[in-house]
């Protein structure tokens, strides 16, 4: 099998455009673009051994287009190729000389094609490499542009005070694009999917500030005031929930199918610790969890705890899609449980409520219940320091009355 890896990789490297002698940027980029197309055609990289391929048919030429950005003379470059030089050091992580070419490109053309695009790329870069201030001197100039790439930026800014650490400053971005929705709202249309991400972003900032209540308060006064943005409204009302769900009865589940396992009700658990994780066949993260969920089940499954995955129809699987209920059910019951050796039972809701009545907005998502059947922790996202808080509850759980 690697035999064969091998030799389609060496013929793909023999059959596609090479960039020997090409010292445009912008035709080098373009190039690039229509060797990634091919290979995204012939390696299935919705399957690990595909996506191993492809990111290995696709080195060597990021490595060509890197040493076209390294060779470039950023002052004897006409105006496209000074942008894409800008592009491509970027691609391949010449961060400086990304810079230095969008810097170089708003100055000599400031009227120039990709102006709007040049600002954009310039604010992400600065602001990914923690030099927030200079990123901000670029809001002015991008608001009048796009309101889209507004928000887009500011979203870049406020990840970049979080890589700082500086939750206060990525708080007031958060609250500047939140007032700046709801003065919008009804009278224009809004990036509703960049918002929607956004809130929780804002919600989980205040939630590690310890301001969670303050955050409920903010989001619930916004909340009617968002009446000509449905979509908005609706991801800030799974919010709240989210933030008010500790502490409270776990809601009953509607589950539409159960695999791996009988059908599972939440009240008929009481007296047990429940660890309920929500995931989703394509999200990298809770597949990386699922080897911790199997160490914690090991480890206190005989003193009581049980563990429920809750998920719901995306109608796809892997790198197919608008798959039908059945055929979606068939392959995670055939082949992703398999895959991943899952020994809990997996439940399938249709639609958003079980996300929402939950306050799931990211995945995945952990909850942990106590033997009344009350919320006692919420954990988002998958690293040492989630698995570490998710062990001391549930021993914590286990030892009540």
């Amino acid at each position: 099998m690697k035999r064969s890896t091998v030799f389609i990789v060496a013929i793909l490297a023999i059959s596609m455009p090479a960039f020997a002698q090409v010292n445009s940027p912008r035709e080098a980029y373009y190039r690039f673009v229509q060797a990634r197309d091919e290979l995204l055609k012939k390696f299935p990289i919705g399957e690990e051994a595909g996506r191993k391929a492809f990111t290995e048919a696709l080195n060597p030429y990021l490595a060509e287009l890197k040493g076209v950005a390294e060779n470039a003379n950023l002052d004897e470059l006409r105006e496209d190729d000074l942008f894409y030089c800008g592009i491509i050091a970027s691609l391949t992580s010449l961060e400086e000389k990304s810079v230095e070419s969008f810097k170089l490109y708003l100055k000599r053309f400031p009227r120039g094609l990709f102006v709007s695009l040049a600002s954009r790329e310039l604010l992400k870069r600065l602001a990914l490499m923690d030099r927030i201030q200079e990123a901000k001197e670029l809001l002015p100039r991008i608001q009048a542009d796009n309101l889209e790439a507004f928000y887009e930026s500011l979203s870049y800014i406020a990840w970049g005070y979080q890589g700082k650490n500086d939750l206060a400053a990525a708080l007031e971005i958060y609250q500047m694009i939140l007032n700046e929705t709801v003065r919008r709202s009804g009278f224009e249309p809004l990036p509703t999917y960049r918002i929607a991400r956004l809130i929780p972003s804002m919600a989980e900032i205040m939630k590690k500030m310890g301001k969670e209540k303050e955050a409920v308060e903010i989001f619930q006064s916004a909340l009617p005031k968002l009446s000509g943005s449905p979509e908005i409204q609706k991801q800030m009302a799974t919010v709240i929930q989210g933030l008010e769900i500790i502490g409270k009865p776990a809601p009953e589940w509607n589950i539409d199918k159960w695999v791996n396992g009988d059908d599972q009700r939440l009240s008929e658990l009481r007296g047990r610790v429940v660890l309920i994780d929500f995931w989703a066949t394509w999200c990298g993260p809770c597949i990386a969890a699922f080897p911790d969920l199997k160490e914690l089940q090991n480890k206190f499954k005989n003193r009581g705890l049980v563990i429920v995955g809750l998920t719901k129809y995306y109608g796809q699987y892997k790198n197919m899609r608008n798959l039908g209920k059945e055929e979606e059910v068939k392959k995670i019951e055939e082949d992703f449980v398999k895959e991943h050796a899952l020994t809990w039972p997996l439940g399938i809701a249709e639609g958003d409520k079980l996300f929402q009545d939950y306050g799931v907005t990211g995945l995945p998502t952990v909850f942990v219940i106590d033997k009344k059947g009350v919320v006692r922790l919420k954990i988002i996202g998958h690293n040492e320091d989630n698995k570490s808080k998710l062990e001391n509850m549930i021993s914590l759980l286990l030892e009540e009355k």
